[in-house]
């Protein structure tokens, strides 16, 4: 048996190779569950996110995924498009169509899986590769940014995945530009800022960011560039689409939809009791403070750039948290920028002070494997036999459902509709299949006139509602529902029926 010294003595000379293995297994063991989670019958990962599956579907049936937001279906899509014509290509690539159901879900998520991966891998070369940052700090801060973003959860299946890939190729790009001066990087980087805004609209404030960096390097003609390119590309994009969705249908989704209100006790819940009761509140400060120290140093150099892009992205996402609706996933570009502002200067202490932060590492590393390990596996992992047969209950409601459905009527299903499949497997025939979004800002805040829906619940272009069987049938938002009957169960869904 080792005795005590001889334990000592081999954790001293291999803390380095230690730190590896106990990384790559937080690693293998993130990965086996991420990708559990991508075949998981589980409706609901984080943020609604069957609301950007539900666009796929539309684009498989070769319809519109902005159509008139006052007619049928009254959908409502306050998602730019980027990523839903993505995922519609790798659909289109292994056959799956719009009835396929769950495995517009798996595509979804598994494109969210790559792109996180993509992420990852971008910031461990910025860090160890344009910043100096030894590999082993530089591996550990990439894995701890991927445990961070699975925790949170929301870009396992949201386009958050994707516009944090777009960022971190900005920031790749924008260091390489500082570096070489070349105005090819800043071709490249308005290309990615204008894929990104038409990711996620949040995104228009990486162009700004960036400009702001080449004015406080009194980069005048350089700046001059990237607004015209930027310029060129954005109007290019926005008629392409605008042609593609007329009548103003395009921007009534991705402006008028998104004219909710600031609610300052949601942002006191959702955004900062979750961030202060959480150890992400510690990088957040550190980071925040650091950046804003070596802006006041007026240095010209790298960490300056990104340092300026952390506090603007971090102001813009505080800004726009404030509005009804919004999570803490608005700050995950914020955090790309605070890991490597860390992890360069623990670098730099290291290499000053000589410290081995080896073993605070493994410590901060083994609580948050423990603690992101537990959450995925109890909210999106177990309990998959219940979570399938739910899955194939609705898969029958929805058979039974779109079998005696008349051409021209329409069904409602007011179940649980943050978890459920319906809104994909009903297909274009469910009204408010955005549902969620009606009910916390469309309906209530008067972006869109409904008077053609509650027509439809009186007449009958509506003709079945379904109802979870332990909901007491009751009404939707004052709508008329006094000529429904309740018509059939079908495991735990009721269905009611017109009749006139």
């Amino acid at each position: 048996m080792m005795s005590l010294s001889g334990i000592q003595y081999y954790f001293q000379h291999n803390r380095i190779k230690l730190l590896y293995l106990f990384c790559s297994l937080f690693l293998l063991v993130l990965l086996l569950e991420r990708v559990l989670i991508v075949f998981s019958y589980h409706g609901q990962i984080a943020g609604i996110d069957n609301n950007f599956s539900y666009p796929v579907m539309r684009l498989l049936k070769s319809l519109d995924i902005y159509p008139d937001p006052e007619n049928y279906p009254f959908a409502v899509n306050p998602y730019a498009p980027v990523f839903f014509y993505i995922s519609w290509c790798v659909c289109k690539l292994f056959g799956i169509q719009a009835s396929d159901g769950i495995q517009i879900f798996f595509v979804t998520r598994g494109l969210c899986l790559l792109f996180d991966l993509a992420t990852t891998y971008v910031l461990y070369r910025i860090m160890h590769k344009k910043l100096s940052v030894s590999a082993p700090l530089a591996f550990a801060t990439a894995v701890f940014f991927l445990f961070q973003v699975s925790y949170w959860s929301y870009t396992m299946n949201r386009s958050d995945s994707l516009i944090l890939f777009w960022f971190s190729l900005i920031v790749s790009f924008f260091i390489s530009y500082l570096n070489k001066s070349s105005v090819k990087f800043l071709f490249i980087i308005a290309l990615l800022c204008n894929l990104a805004v038409f990711t996620k609209q949040n995104a228009l404030i990486f162009p700004v960011a960036i400009g702001t960096v080449l004015l406080y390097y009194k980069k005048w003609n350089h700046l001059t560039v990237l607004i015209l390119f930027q310029a060129c590309l954005l109007g290019l994009s926005l008629l392409l689409f605008t042609r593609l969705y007329p009548d103003g249908h395009f921007l009534a989704h991705l402006v008028r939809a998104l004219n909710n209100k600031i609610d300052f006790r949601w942002f006191y819940v959702e955004i900062f009791k979750r961030l202060t009761s959480s150890y992400i509140i510690i990088p957040l400060a550190a980071g925040i403070f650091i950046a804003i120290r070596h802006i006041l140093q007026r240095k010209k150099d790298d960490m300056t750039a990104i340092s300026l892009i952390a506090v603007i992205q971090t102001a813009w996402s505080l800004a726009i948290a404030l509005k009804w609706g919004s999570h803490v996933g608005y700050l995950h570009e914020s955090f790309f920028c605070l890991f490597i502002i860390i992890a360069v200067c623990a670098e730099k202490k290291m290499v000053l002070s000589k410290i081995n932060i080896t073993y605070p590492l493994l410590f901060i590393l083994t609580f948050i494997f423990a603690n992101t390990a537990l959450q995925l596996y109890f909210y999106n992992i177990n309990d998959q036999k219940e979570e399938k047969k739910a899955y194939q209950e609705q898969q029958q409601v929805a058979n039974m459902v779109l079998k005696e459905l008349p051409p021209e009527k329409y069904v409602f299903s007011y179940t649980d509709f943050y978890h459920d499949f319906f809104k994909v497997l009903l297909q274009d025939k469910v009204v408010l299949p955005n549902i969620d979004a009606v009910d916390c800002c469309t309906l209530p805040d008067g972006n869109f006139n409904y008077t053609r829906l509650w027509e439809g619940f009186k007449t009958g272009k509506i003709e079945f509602i379904i109802y979870h069987k332990d909901s007491v049938f009751t009404f939707y938002q004052g709508a008329d529902l006094t000529k429904y009957k309740y018509y059939q169960t079908i495991g735990n869904y009721s269905i009611y029926k017109h009749f006139d």
